[in-house]
């Protein structure tokens, strides 16, 4: 029983960290650099996408742990 709610509250924040409308931008931009060949791509938006990806790594720990509890 307990299990079964670890997992649901798991499923609940993967979900909110997918639909949230500050991580849709930068799941896009993930997207499209994963799609399109890195020529094509000016290196100052590779370096952008870095640093942007790192702030919502940074954030993504910080407020997971809250939400888990």
């Amino acid at each position: 029983m307990i299990s079964r709610e670890r997992g649901k509250s798991k499923k609940k924040a993967l979900l909110w960290l997918l639909f949230h409308p500050l991580l849709l931008p930068l799941l896009h931009l993930l997207i499209l650099t994963l799609l399109l060949p890195r020529r094509l791509l000016p290196s100052h938006a590779v370096l952008l996408l870095t640093l942007a990806l790192i702030i919502t790594l940074l954030w993504i720990t910080r407020t997971l742990p809250g939400m888990t509890r």
